[in-house]
């Protein structure tokens, strides 16, 4: 690595007092490596303001979410050190990621866009296969220990990274970056796991990066704090790192470049007055939790069920995840058992960036989503059919 390179990158002793309290116990993976990236060029902006759908998410669990690859057949220590300087670039086109949440003095919550940089974690669990993480049908120990935030919520960003990637084993940067992006276009042909919770509590830092290595692949685990972006954000930030890191054209440039104008319809400062002390943790019970994956046919025979009896000449039809979300719950109310004259409801998160008039971009970095909540006593809900 070349003096270039080397200067956006600062080693982090694994004995850190700050860094050992804020990590989470990690039961099959443990820290080889630890290092802040910092972006590659320095922040044009100070202050990145939160808009009431961003701060709404203070409260939540990081978007948490990783790519599980096979083997590479060159050298680790090169994809890592490739990783890092394609980080740092990408840094510098999202530039809320690379700061810090700070509370002005009038109470306001925004992002100090101190180029304090993102946390890059190299984990070794060469006990595990990559078979023994994708032939459990339910979210293992060994799954979770990829991420390092795990029970972090949105207001912890003030004190632990916005962004954070923990890479588990990792050959060659030219295949681990071509490989980003064909995990992320063909889904099909990888195996996903996405976990709704955050990464590991390192030293201040608002994004977190862990690469955990296999004895025979590579899991890269990326967890960012959803007062920053929502979903479609993340994979925007995650597919243009894997641009860069394939070396598609100038890091300079890149061919979706984030919208950082965050929307408000009001005042832009917004007091929240909020403390450690008012805010409340939710501790769940040991569930086991998996993931279904459906199949493209599965759902468009959903959807076709949904819309039988539904006339042809009726413009709004019921789409795929409309008929999916109805099948999830149906399925779920009859699980519990609940009589048939209590009120079940469900909610959904709905983007609002097209519905907006004018319309936001499509590259908007920020939050724009509202909650939409239907309701329905039992007995409805499970004696109609899915087109109910």
């Amino acid at each position: 690595m070349g003096l270039t390179q080397a200067r956006f990158l600062h080693k982090m002793e694994l004995t850190s007092p700050s860094l050992q309290q804020a990590m989470a116990p990690i039961p099959s993976s443990f820290p080889l490596t630890n290092c802040t990236v910092y972006p590659s060029r320095p922040s044009p902006v100070e202050r990145y303001d939160l808009t009431p759908w961003d701060l709404a998410m203070l409260s939540v669990h990081y978007i948490q979410k990783g790519v599980l690859l096979g083997q590479a057949p060159t050298s680790l220590s090169s994809v890592l050190d490739g990783l890092k300087v394609s980080l740092a670039d990408c840094l510098a086109h999202f530039v809320p990621l690379a700061g810090r949440l700070a509370t002005h003095t009038d109470g306001s919550i925004y992002i100090h866009c101190n180029d304090a940089g993102a946390a890059f974690i190299h984990a070794k669990a060469t006990h595990l296969t990559v078979d023994d993480i994708v032939a459990s049908p339910y979210v293992t120990d060994d799954v979770k220990s990829f991420f390092a935030l795990d029970g972090v919520i949105g207001h912890d960003g003030h004190k632990l990274p916005l962004l954070a990637v923990q890479v588990s084993g990792i050959s060659v940067c030219a295949f681990a970056s071509a490989i980003l992006l064909h995990a992320i276009q063909h889904v099909w042909t990888l195996k996903f796991i996405c976990i709704g919770h955050p990464l590991f509590a390192n030293n201040g830092l608002l994004n977190h990066e862990q690469v955990t290595e296999l004895s025979d692949g590579l899991f890269i685990g990326c967890s960012m704090n959803h007062a920053v972006g929502v979903g479609s954000s993340f994979w925007h930030f995650f597919n243009s790192w894997a641009e860069i890191s394939r070396g598609d054209g100038n890091s300079l440039k890149i061919s979706r470049p984030p919208v950082l104008e965050p929307w408000f319809l009001r005042d832009r400062h917004i007091a929240m007055h909020l403390s450690e002390d008012t805010l409340e943790r939710y501790s769940p019970p040991p569930l086991p939790e998996r993931f279904f994956h459906f199949s493209t046919r599965s759902i468009a025979l959903l959807k076709h069920k949904a819309n039988m009896h539904i006339d042809e000449d009726v413009s709004s039809k019921i789409s795929s995840l409309q008929s999916l979300t109805a099948l999830m719950w149906r399925a779920v109310t009859r699980a519990h058992g609940l009589p048939t004259t209590q009120t079940t409801k469900c909610g959904q998160a709905v983007g609002n960036r097209s519905r907006l008039s004018p319309p936001l971009s499509p590259d908007y970095f920020g939050n724009s989503i509202q909650g939409i909540v239907a309701s329905a006593t039992v007995g409805e809900l499970l004696s109609q059919d899915l087109a109910g």
